[in-house]
């Protein structure tokens, strides 16, 4: 089985118990990364990310929560390249592991799929699976597909040692919340991503240790601004799904709902 981390705040004890119990239950092992608490970085730590404004949320600041949470998965990230094993699991504590997701902790399996940096095992539970997929595989009974426009959520994926080392070579200046920068965005170049479906882990709805994040007022300046994101952000979208999975995968698209 390959290894499985769990970032989670050292402070958060009902999230740990919640992830551990899952976990042990399903004979998973897994180590707890302690994760990065955003409010007590030091103003150098923070400037090291160089956090930015968020485009798509009326041009907004990244809160700390999100920049501390960027600053974990990045050191998580940092682990991997040191790992031995080929695939490393990276997952939150509010993450819930269904039975059918230990076949996709098995090195065995994951080497049958296409060449992939980022296998995510959960999907957006507000988009779903709606959206333009290239179905690459089926396994055991799931599909397995390549989404031009990704899901949003970190909540638990697959990630290659070659993919950690693109998103990191990718991931600064911090331009969104580290979720949006690998998936929604579209800010690492021709990164290989491969979606799970239907989805084997679930989110497990829980306080957010992030903090508000949507405070911002809307105006028709901010507004016009956000629809001239998500325009540049759908033509990002589609460039690097061409780049990771080539011209001739855009044959094979399907529009699912």
């Amino acid at each position: 089985m390959v290894p499985v981390f769990v970032i989670s705040l050292i402070r958060s004890t009902q999230r740990r118990s919640f992830i551990q119990n899952s976990l042990d239950a399903l004979g998973i092992p897994f180590r707890f990364f302690d994760a990065i608490d955003g409010t007590a970085m030091l103003p150098g730590e923070i400037a090291s990310i160089d956090p930015q404004r968020h485009g798509g949320r009326y041009g907004r600041l990244l809160n700390p929560g999100e920049i501390g949470c960027a600053a974990s998965f990045r050191a998580v990230l940092q682990n991997i390249e040191n790992e031995n094993s080929e695939f490393v699991c990276v997952t939150e504590d509010e993450a819930k592991f269904s039975a059918e997701s230990r076949q996709f902790l098995e090195e065995k399996l994951l080497q049958e799929l296409p060449k992939f940096d980022v296998l995510r095992l959960h999907n957006d539970h507000k988009v779903r699976t709606k959206g333009f997929a290239y179905a690459v595989a089926l396994l055991n009974g799931y599909s397995i597909f390549a989404s031009v426009k990704p899901g949003l959520y970190c909540t638990a994926q697959i990630f290659t040692r070659a993919g950690a080392s693109k998103i990191l070579a990718g991931m600064i200046p911090l331009r969104a919340p580290i979720d949006n920068m690998i998936y929604r965005d579209s800010r690492i170049a021709g990164l290989r991503i491969l979606e799970v479906r239907p989805a084997v882990v679930n989110l497990h709805r829980m306080e957010s240790t992030i903090g508000k994040r949507y405070l911002q007022k809307r105006t028709i300046k901010t507004t016009l601004q956000r629809k001239t994101f998500s325009l540049a952000r759908n033509i990002r979208s589609l460039i690097n799904f061409i780049r990771a999975w080539g011209f001739l995968s855009l044959f094979h698209l399907r529009y699912f709902r």
